[in-house]
C-alpha cells in the first residue's frame, strides 16, 4: 500500500494515478483477510464474534478518521503531500509490526 500511495504522490498524470491505486490496491487487498485470519486464530473461541466485531469498528473508524486527517494535511501540504504523508505513515507503521512480531516470535520459541 505504501508503495501505491509513494506512486500516486508522485503522480502528474491520470494514467500514473490509475497505476499508483491497482498497486496499493495490492496491497489492501490481502489485509483484511490476513488481519481477520491472525486475529481468530488467536482469540479463544467464545470471545471471537467480540473480537470481530472490534475489528470491524476499527476499519470502519479508520474510514470515517482517514478524511479528516487527509483534510488536514491538505490543508497545510496539497494532495501530495497526503499521500505522501500516507505512504509514510504506512512504511513505519509495516517496519513497527515487523520488529514487534520478530520480538514476539523469539519471545514464544
Amino acid at each position: 500500500m505504501a508503495a501505491g500511495y509513494g506512486i500516486i504522490s508522485q503522480a502528474d498524470t491520470l494514467l500514473t494515478v490509475m497505476a499508483g491505486t491497482v498497486v496499493a490496491g495490492f496491497g489492501l487487498g490481502p489485509l483484511l483477510p490476513n488481519q481477520t485470519t491472525w486475529l481468530m486464530g488467536r482469540t479463544p473461541e467464545a470471545s471471537r464474534g467480540k473480537a470481530a466485531g472490534l475489528l470491524t469498528t476499527a476499519v470502519f473508524a479508520g474510514q470515517f478518521v482517514s478524511p479528516l486527517l487527509a483534510g488536514v494535511v491538505a490543508n497545510q501540504f496539497g494532495t501530495h503531500g497526503v499521500f505522501t504523508t500516507f505512504a509514510v505513515l504506512l512504511v513505519v507503521a509495516a517496519l513497527a509490526l515487523f520488529v514487534f512480531g520478530r520480538r514476539n516470535q523469539s519471545v514464544a520459541a
